[in-house]
């Protein structure tokens, strides 16, 4: 027969995994929200009508431009951004401007897109 203590204690240990289960939870669901999020990066390529350009970055400055891979011309000068491996949609809008663009490939996935 189990004491009042021992009911308590074991009360007091399912309550504690619970708070594990929730807080394991809670971890996957930010990161699965994180990994919805549309974030770009140096090597990113993308597609505007019939030009190819890549999306280049300047590490020791975080700062990135396009540069249009059939002339080797850069697009619109060069940008600061927050942080080169995770570029905001706002932040590479501000590259492009008004040309629609359209990414083709990831560079961190390494793969297309």
């Amino acid at each position: 027969m189990s004491t009042e203590r021992e009911l308590t204690q074991a009360a007091l240990d399912q309550c504690r995994a619970d708070k594990e289960a929730i807080a394991d939870k809670e971890r996957g669901l930010e990161q699965e929200i994180k990994d919805m999020e549309v974030t770009y990066s140096a090597g990113d390529r993308f597609k505007a009508s019939c030009d190819k350009y890549i999306l280049t970055g300047l590490a020791d400055n975080n700062k990135v431009n396009l540069v249009n891979l059939r002339t080797g011309n850069s697009c619109n000068g060069v940008l600061r951004v927050g942080v080169l491996s995770s570029i905001t949609p706002e932040e590479l809008g501000h590259l492009y401007g008004c040309i629609r663009m359209t990414r083709y490939w990831d560079a961190r996935k390494g793969c297309k897109v």
